[in-house]
């Protein structure tokens, strides 16, 4: 059952996540400079 969760696809759904997240926060900060 947790064997996928230790796959690559949940390395890459992490990722995704984390660029989802983080990205917009690094682009407002350089627009509001």
């Amino acid at each position: 059952m947790f064997e996928g969760l230790l796959g690559p696809w949940h390395l890459l759904i992490l990722a995704a996540v984390i660029l989802v997240v983080v990205g917009p926060r690094k682009m407002v900060a350089r627009w509001r400079g």
